[in-house]
C-alpha cells in the first residue's frame, strides 16, 4: 500500500498508542498538547480552545469509533496533525452515539486551499477502513500506530514489539 495522505502532516513524535482520556475533553487536550509541542508560538491552551470551537459547530465524530476533530488555526504555514487511541471509548458527542477511540486532531491554517481542506476528506476515508480501525486498536506502541497510519500495514520488524 503506498503512503497514505495523513502523513502530508503527521510526524511520529504526534502519534501516541494507548491513551487514558476519560472524556472527550481529556482527549482533545492530549491531542492539543501533542501539537503544541511541535508549534512554537501556539500553546496547548490555544489549540484546546480552537478545537474546542470547532466541535460546538458540530460533532467530528465518524463512524466506527473514529473522530476527525479540526479547526483552522492563524499563524500556520501548513496543516498539522496529532493522531490519539484511546485505552478505552469516549462520548464523543456522535448523533449516533457511538464512542469514539480512534481520533485524528487536525489544524489547517486559516487561510487554508482547497488542497488542504481535501486532505482531511481523504484521512477520513482512509480511517473509515474497518481493517484499518481494527489494527490501530491493537497497535501496542507509538511507532507501530504510526506505521499503520503512514503506510496502512506494519513492517516486519515492527510487529509484536
Amino acid at each position: 500500500m503506498p503512503d497514505t495522505a495523513i502523513t502530508d502532516w503527521l510526524d511520529e513524535r504526534r502519534v501516541r498508542a494507548d491513551v487514558e482520556a476519560k472524556s472527550k475533553k481529556r482527549a482533545l487536550e492530549t491531542a492539543a498538547e501533542l501539537l503544541a509541542a511541535d508549534l512554537p508560538g501556539h500553546t496547548a491552551q490555544e489549540i484546546l480552545d480552537s478545537l474546542i470551537r470547532r466541535e460546538r459547530l458540530g460533532c467530528t465524530a465518524l463512524a466506527d469509533g473514529v473522530a476527525i476533530p479540526h479547526a483552522r488555526m492563524s499563524g500556520l504555514e501548513r496543516s498539522v496533525a496529532a493522531f490519539v487511541s484511546l485505552k478505552a471509548p469516549v462520548d464523543f458527542d456522535a448523533a449516533n452515539a457511538q464512542l469514539v477511540d480512534l481520533v485524528l486532531a487536525v489544524l489547517v491554517p486559516e487561510e487554508c486551499s482547497q488542497r488542504q481542506l481535501q486532505l482531511v476528506t481523504e484521512a477520513s476515508r482512509e480511517l473509515s477502513d474497518p481493517h484499518l480501525c481494527q489494527a490501530l486498536r491493537h497497535a501496542n506502541n507509538d511507532h507501530a500506530l504510526y506505521e499503520l497510519l503512514a503506510h496502512g500495514q506494519l513492517p516486519p520488524a515492527a510487529v509484536n514489539q
